[in-house]
C-alpha cells in the first residue's frame, strides 16, 4: 500500500488515516511525501507521523518503507510485488506518469515477480 496525504489535515485526521490503512493489514506500507501538497508542513513530517502511528498500532517497523514521490513509490511497490499480490496505489501528484508506467509495463508484458525494467 502506498500512503501519503496533503499537509493541511490535522494530526488527528492523519492518525485516523494511518489506522484505516493498518486495518487492512497490508504486508508493506510505502510512505510517500507529497512535496507539492506540504501546505505548511516540512518535508518528511507526514511520513514520520504515519510511521509512528503505524508502529504504535503494531505494524512491524521493517514493513514500513520510504517511497519518495508517487512514481518512485509505485516502482518500489512493483519491484516488491509477487504473483497474486494486490497493490493499493494511492497516487496523488503524478497520476499521468504512474499511468504511463503501468501502460508501458503492460505493453512490455511485465509480470509481478519479474525484475522491473529500468
Amino acid at each position: 500500500m502506498l500512503l501519503g496525504q496533503a499537509g493541511d489535515r490535522d494530526d488527528g485526521a492523519l492518525r485516523d488515516l494511518a489506522r484505516s490503512a493498518w486495518a487492512l493489514r497490508p504486508h508493506r506500507v510505502i510512505l510517500k511525501d507529497l512535496l507539492n501538497y506540504l501546505r505548511g508542513r516540512t518535508p518528511g513530517e507526514l511520513p514520520a507521523l504515519f510511521r509512528r502511528e503505524l508502529v504504535s498500532l503494531g505494524c512491524p517497523p521493517e514493513a514500513i518503507l520510504d517511497g519518495g514521490d508517487d512514481v518512485e513509490a509505485t516502482r518500489l511497490a512493483l519491484r516488491l510485488a509477487a504473483p497474486g499480490d494486490l497493490l493499493l496505489l494511492l497516487v496523488h501528484e503524478r497520476q499521468a506518469d504512474v499511468l504511463a508506467l503501468m501502460a508501458w509495463l503492460e505493453r512490455d508484458g511485465w509480470r509481478p515477480g519479474e525484475p522491473l525494467p529500468a
